[in-house]
């Protein structure tokens, strides 16, 4: 689609109606899609909400690829009469009007092309290197389609520790808007060699592996109320809009242990806030999730000890709790901040001095986080300084 296209069905989304009369296809995210979730492809890039309320809206005749990618899957077309026809893994349809689009000769509503089974989302070693000394490499997550991979986030990932130090992806203004899925299950994306993910993040390992550093029945605590490490999201599925990238986001390596009364409360808090303030912007903008040091608590005989989740079949710790979480922000404009939460409410003697920059969350930004000793902001230079394996932001 031209440019000048795509920028007046932008401001139409936000300032007007578009008329199916006049030939377009708009689509609900609710109602007009088929499941198990399709990839769709348009204009070389993923597809995204271009009108009003989050909907999806093509010019008359305009294409778009439809995918299922993954081991003899393929896609499905379903008729009124109660017939499926298989098709090839990857179909090209086009706009007709409303919601009806053509697929080689055949006229169907848009929700009636699905998937045989879920799509394959794909895990990518790249060339770029990443991690202080650049020592690991980034990771490329998305889907293959075509012998063509279209990648919906990348990941910092050190595979000695099996652990990932950031994720980058974009956040666009009309993400706000998303499709509605049950949780699937994470994925490990061959990444993890022989460690079971899904094992580690049991709580009856936690507790055991707190116990093995810290001392027997340490763990007891720290696990109460419903406080537990869970799967903290880096790039969270609902800064994404269509199911099959939703699900993507669904990977081991889009993830670190973070304590559950973090994760629900000003993180959670930060997520949200980010998405209505792209969402208000109006531009896409560019984020980078992350993770820093190594989460210490005293064991039986006041010792501080780095904790961890799991100990590999060399008897070494990996999977390591984070003693940070942040999300560094770059917005046309405005200077590049970080959003940073301590993962942990257990350090609360030291808790002043784990800030390590001056503190800029109350000065009038977008972002008001309840007042807290565990979060803080930092302009990006200074938080740089502490967090040395970032890039620099241009």
């Amino acid at each position: 689609m031209a440019i000048w296209k795509r920028f007046a069905l932008f401001f139409l989304g936000i300032f007007g109606k578009i008329d199916e009369a006049d030939g377009n296809c708009v689509l609900s995210l609710r109602e007009d899609f088929g499941h198990p979730p399709p990839m769709y492809i348009r204009d070389g890039g993923y597809l995204e909400p271009n009108g009003p309320n989050g909907t999806i809206v093509f010019q008359s005749t305009e294409k778009v690829l439809v995918a299922c990618p993954g081991h003899r899957n393929h896609v499905v077309i379903r008729y009124g009469n109660g017939t499926k026809i298989k098709k090839p893994s990857v179909v090209e349809a086009a706009c007709l009007s409303g919601h009806q689009f053509k697929l080689e000769e055949t006229s169907v509503p848009f929700q009636n092309i699905s998937c045989y089974s879920a799509s394959t989302v794909s895990v990518k070693r790249t060339k770029e290197k990443c991690g202080k000394g650049g020592l690991y490499n980034i990771y490329g997550v998305g889907y293959e389609i075509i012998d063509k991979f279209y990648s919906l986030y990348d990941a910092c990932f050190n595979d000695v520790l099996m652990t990932t130090y950031f994720v980058r992806h974009v956040i666009s203004p009309l993400n706000i808007y998303t499709q509605r899925d049950s949780r699937p299950y994470f994925k490990e994306g061959g990444l993890f060699k022989t460690v079971s993910m899904s094992s580690i993040y049991k709580l009856e390992n936690q507790k055991a592996t707190f116990d093995a550093i810290l001392g027997a029945n340490e763990h007891k605590k720290y696990f109460h109320n419903r406080q537990f490490l869970s799967r903290g999201h880096l790039a969270p599925r609902a800064d994404f809009t269509l199911l099959a990238e939703l699900r993507a986001t669904f990977q081991y390596v889009n993830t670190a242990p973070q304590w559950q009364r973090n994760n629900a409360g000003p993180w959670a808090a930060l997520e949200d806030s980010l998405r209505r303030h792209v969402g208000r912007l109006g531009s896409p903008v560019r984020v980078v999730t992350g993770t820093h040091g190594i989460l210490t608590l005293p064991d039986q005989h006041g010792v501080d000890r780095e904790m961890y989740l799991h100990t590999d079949q060399n008897n070494n710790y990996v999977v390591p709790v984070p003693m940070y979480f942040y999300k560094v922000v770059q917005e046309q404009g405005r200077p590049t901040v970080a959003y940073v939460t301590i993962n942990s409410s257990y350090n609360s003697t030291i808790m002043d001095s784990l800030r390590f920059c001056e503190d800029i969350c109350g000065l009038g930004h977008w972002l008001h986080w309840k007042k807290s000793r565990e979060s803080f902001c930092c302009l990006y230079h200074e938080f740089q300084q502490v967090v040395d394996y970032l890039p620099s932001l241009n």
